[in-house]
């Protein structure tokens, strides 16, 4: 994050050598921090502490809870103070609700624009490697199908299937507009198997 949250502070506890109140200052509140203790010890209850006071402050909240029951909690508590209508639930296990990224909905100009930036995380994530036959492959034809991603209104998680999947390639063609992209497939339909299966190692 640019900018320091300038939220208000969280009280955290009690100091048991000098009896002070522990607070978390807001800046920190965007950094990790470990609770640590043993079956019962109060990791939970102070987990909720933290979030009811975010909550009280107005400071933005996501609270992620494999069991649920602090979940059901934290949303009767909202409710109580009547704020139900600034929640966002989402349960992982609903396919009706599951929520997905779509990195090609960044408010950036261009798809070329878009493209490049998500080359860029792979790059990062990845490491880009020294230049050889294989990285250039990659910068060709991954920009390519991310383009074609793109321009076609798909996401990341069909990058794979636009690759192996001819039909899923075609539909995509038919709604892209970027007469790059349509080259850049046309000629990889006209190559031999041993070609497109370099491109597919590559990507």
């Amino acid at each position: 994050m640019g900018k320091k949250y300038r939220g208000k502070p969280l009280n955290f506890g009690k100091n048991l050598d000098t009896g002070r109140p522990v607070k978390i200052a807001p800046d920190r509140l965007v950094m990790h921090t470990l609770i640590a203790g043993g079956t019962g010890s109060g990791k939970t209850v102070c987990l909720e502490g933290l979030a009811r006071q975010a909550i009280r402050n107005k400071s933005p909240l996501i609270f992620l809870d494999p069991k649920g029951t602090v979940y059901h909690r934290l949303v009767k508590y909202c409710y109580k103070r009547n704020i139900g209508d600034r929640l966002y639930l989402i349960d992982p296990n609903d396919d009706r609700y599951r929520v997905g990224l779509n990195y090609f909905d960044l408010p950036v100009a261009s798809t070329a624009k878009k493209v490049g930036l998500v080359m860029e995380a792979i790059y990062r994530a990845m490491g880009r490697s020294q230049e050889n036959d294989m990285t250039i492959t990659f910068e060709r034809w991954g920009g390519a199908a991310l383009s074609l991603l793109a321009d076609a209104g798909l996401t990341l998680a069909d990058f794979h299937s636009v690759l192996v999947d001819e039909g899923l390639r075609r539909a995509a063609l038919a709604r892209s507009s970027d007469p790059f992209v349509q080259s850049e497939w046309d000629y990889f339909s006209g190559v031999n198997s041993r070609e497109q299966n370099i491109f597919l190692q590559a990507s």
